[in-house]
């Protein structure tokens, strides 16, 4: 089925006389190794005629060899496909954390303005509201000590607000 070749084509010929293109390849390799060293060999391999990536458990014997070949192209094609998708996500992973730097920079320049553009001029306000409240106070009457009041503790609220943000 493998090789789509009929089997009574195939029995009593040497596989290199079949196939003899694959003389050379790691399998060829793999089947003299068994022979002259008389011991199992497993071997995986590519044969680009068939299209094929094929299992090999070779077994020696005195008469020869006794080779179990098993297909194994949708596997390798399976493990094709999960090393692209892993290469695919590790290239997503390295742009996510390309954005999430740029992001931190943005966030660092929002930070940045939040504590000098905001703050200073809130810093100038709460100040000259104060020395306001400290020098003329006595001559206030409630109503108006009541607005500078608010005034010291909205400045106050928003300070911890921006503090908030700096520490968000």
């Amino acid at each position: 089925e493998i090789t789509g070749k009929d089997p009574s084509y195939l029995v009593g010929k040497c596989v290199w006389d079949v196939f003899p293109d694959a003389v050379g390849s790691k399998t060829y390799e793999a089947f003299q190794t068994a022979l002259k060293q008389q011991r199992y060999i497993y071997n995986v391999d590519y044969y680009e005629q068939l299209n094929l990536w094929q299992e090999n458990h070779i077994y020696p014997s005195s008469d020869g060899l006794s080779v179990f070949i098993r297909d194994i192209s949708e596997r390798k094609k399976a493990e094709l496909l999960v090393k692209q998708l892993n290469e695919n996500l590790e290239e997503r992973v390295k742009q996510r954390t390309s954005e999430l730097l740029t992001a931190n920079k943005a966030l660092e320049s929002f930070s940045y303005m939040v504590s000098h553009d905001l703050q200073s001029p809130l810093r100038t306000l709460n100040g000259f509201t104060k020395i306001i409240v400290d020098k003329y106070s006595s001559s206030f009457d409630p109503e108006l000590k009541n607005l500078f009041d608010y005034i010291l503790t909205s400045g106050k609220r928003m300070n911890a607000i921006i503090d908030d943000l700096l520490k968000l």
